[in-house]
């Protein structure tokens, strides 16, 4: 066979195996990073008939916005609620860490953004009574620009309720 033939069908080989390794992460990469494009290619629109619906955008199981403390779930919240509901024994207390912007401006209400949220996540955990719930709020850093769509706006931990030391008393007679 001549060498150019040769050449040729390598390169065609090539070029078959290449599309058939990378063709499967192109609309991965369209998911996570151009979520108008894939929502365009999907057929999925938006409330305005815009294409990029919330549910594509949204990754997390509970997300918030920019300057927003509403708590927005998806349908892997129930999961998501299970598995932190596990770590619930009969005493102990959950902690709930609103996570805020130092660029988010403050709230109506609160005395920040992580508190704001905190409070809206302690409405969809019911199950928990409100005393064994601890609110706390964090920055996450300074940003200078707001971020695009969703973010986690809040960490969780189980921890143990602080035990009552009993001490002997003694009388003492003078």
């Amino acid at each position: 066979m001549n060498n150019t033939i040769s050449l040729i069908l390598w390169l065609i080989l090539a070029a078959l195996v290449g599309w058939l390794w990378f063709g499967p992460w192109y609309p991965a990469w369209q998911y996570y990073f151009c979520p108008d494009c894939y929502a365009a290619v999907a057929g999925v629109e938006g409330e305005e008939g815009q294409a990029g619906a919330d549910a594509l955008v949204n990754p997390y199981a509970l997300a918030f916005k920019w300057s927003d403390p509403t708590a927005y779930t998806t349908d892997k919240f129930e999961a998501f609620k299970a598995s932190i509901l596990e770590g619930q024994t009969a005493d102990n207390i959950l902690e709930i860490t609103g996570l805020y912007y130092e660029g988010e401006p403050k709230p109506a209400g609160a005395d920040n953004y992580g508190f704001a949220r905190a409070e809206a996540i302690r409405a969809l955990f019911p199950e928990v009574p409100a005393e064994r719930i601890k609110i706390r709020a964090r920055t996450t850093g300074k940003r200078d620009e707001q971020p695009d769509g969703y973010f986690e706006g809040a960490v969780f931990q189980w921890q143990e309720a602080p035990k009552e030391e009993v001490t002997a008393e003694t009388e003492e007679k003078v």
